[in-house]
Formats: C-alpha cells, sequence, structure tokens
C-alpha cells in the first residue's frame, strides 16, 4: 500500500501512520462505534454504522 501512496520513494518518517492516528483521535475517540477500520493487507476503510 505503501508502494501506491509515496512511489519508489518513501518517506524517511511514519506520515502515513501519523495521519491514520490523527484521524483516528477526530474520528474514534470521541464516539462509541469506530469509524476508521483497519482492513489487514489492504488498508483503510471509513464506515458509518447505517441506521
Amino acid at each position: 500500500m505503501t508502494y501506491h501512496i509515496w512511489g519508489d520513494d518513501p518517506p524517511e518518517t511514519d506520515a502515513l501512520k501519523s495521519h491514520i492516528y490523527s484521524l483516528r483521535q477526530a474520528l474514534d475517540k470521541p464516539f462509541d462505534t469506530p469509524m476508521l477500520t483497519t482492513i489487514t493487507n489492504l488498508g483503510y476503510q471509513l464506515a458509518a454504522e447505517n441506521e
């Protein structure tokens, strides 16, 4: 997945992890149900519970 985002030159820092952490803090922390989920070996999924 990192290859598709950053190409042949991935950044030296953990920029992607940092962004995902920030998103989780904004989207998941204030609520009971997580909206950002990790899909193993694929990436991430943003989903809301259907009402």
